[in-house]
């Protein structure tokens, strides 16, 4: 059974969770300024700021959108009700028809814009390049993970619902081991999370380990709304320490996932406080709705767009490295969610489509 609380909680940090993936896509560093040949100096400061929140903070957004579907799933395939069938039914309405949609106006946008003299030469990444695509690139520009950068779609936030796609598949499989073999699944699927073992079907263990996660809270019942006994002054020194130490040793893996487990504790507890107040509680909630359009919409393009006009106005040095991280960011977001707003009423069955039917 899914106890209100929680389900607020998850309703209130879904467009939260989305403003944090789109923090993670706009996150301009030296490397990348070498790729784009940019003259680029940030201080120490504004790069721990940075990394505060899309290297902070933000890593829990997307494992907490697992741990969130598979606390649901669990629920719901424990009522007598569920059928595999049904589900499959469901999510093909509400993950696969978006995903091939979405991908199919990138690609049409692609085509377009590297098909206009006067905005062409902006659009010239070979991975996206549509009218040199070959077959097996056709393949991957909807499922990435043959030949693309990263294993990535063309849609490259995608990956998530790709994986996640292949999880609910899977789903019978992993119902039977978590019921039967408790325990050892348990074991096996955290030593391959931990150890970055491949897998094949999924493009990492992290979505397996997570929405199994989500599984095991719902078949055990934990109490997460017990976080709430953490004070707010404990748990800020704790995450501010993760911080620093992630900072000083970025590519430490057991770092990383303690910030990822500090970062959702952190998220769940103030999810917990906005519930209790009425207004923004009611805002959250309502922004909700705009949250997979958010998600969809932001890149590959609006983002990118956005970034590379700000490399052109905003100097790459100093405190105006931090206006170039929160200005695209920002204008992204409202962007977004402001069509997400128009089209939602304007065209309600479409947008409906467009996002699942959320």
């Amino acid at each position: 059974m899914i106890r209100a609380s929680v389900s607020n909680r998850i309703t209130i940090l879904r467009y939260l969770l989305m403003v944090l993936v789109v923090c993670i896509h706009n996150n301009l560093n030296a490397e990348d300024a070498v790729y784009y040949g940019l003259s680029f100096s940030q201080p120490g400061w504004v790069l721990f700021i940075k990394q505060a929140l899309s290297d902070g903070i933000a890593c829990a957004a997307v494992p907490l959108f697992f741990v969130f579907s598979g606390y649901l799933f669990w629920n719901k395939q424990d009522a007598p009700a569920y059928s595999y069938a049904a589900l499959l039914k469901k999510k093909a309405r509400t993950l696969l028809v978006p995903y091939i949609l979405w991908t199919l106006l990138y690609i049409a946008f692609f085509f377009i814009a590297q098909s206009l003299p006067v905005i062409q030469n902006y659009f010239i990444n070979r991975q996206n390049m549509i009218r040199l695509f070959s077959p097996i690139e056709w393949l991957d520009a909807f499922w990435g993970r043959i030949q693309r950068e990263g294993g990535s779609p063309l849609t490259y936030q995608f990956w998530f619902l790709r994986d996640l796609m292949v999880v609910f598949a899977l789903s019978p499989l992993l119902v039977l081991f978590i019921k039967k073999l408790p325990a050892v699944t348990f074991a096996a699927i955290s030593v391959a999370y931990i150890c970055k073992l491949p897998l094949g079907v999924v493009s990492s263990a992290t979505p397996l380990f997570f929405f199994a996660l989500g599984c095991w809270w719902a078949k055990y019942g934990w109490n997460a709304d017990a976080v709430d006994r953490i004070r707010w002054p404990e748990l800020l020194i704790v995450y501010a320490g993760v911080l620093v130490l992630k900072f000083c040793i970025p590519d430490a893996p057991q770092i990383a996932n303690i910030n990822i487990a500090v970062s959702a504790v952190v998220l769940y507890r103030l999810a917990g406080v906005i519930e209790r107040s009425p207004k923004w509680s009611s805002v959250c909630k309502k922004l909700a709705a705009y949250s997979f359009f958010l998600y969809a919409a932001h890149a590959p393009v609006v983002m990118a767009t956005l970034n590379k006009l700000s490399y052109q106005i905003i100097p790459l040095h100093g405190a105006w490295c931090l206006v170039q991280y929160i200005v695209p960011t920002v204008i992204c977001i409202v962007l977004c969610t402001g069509v997400g707003c128009l089209l939602r009423r304007a065209l309600p069955r479409f947008y409906a489509v467009l996002t699942g039917d959320r």
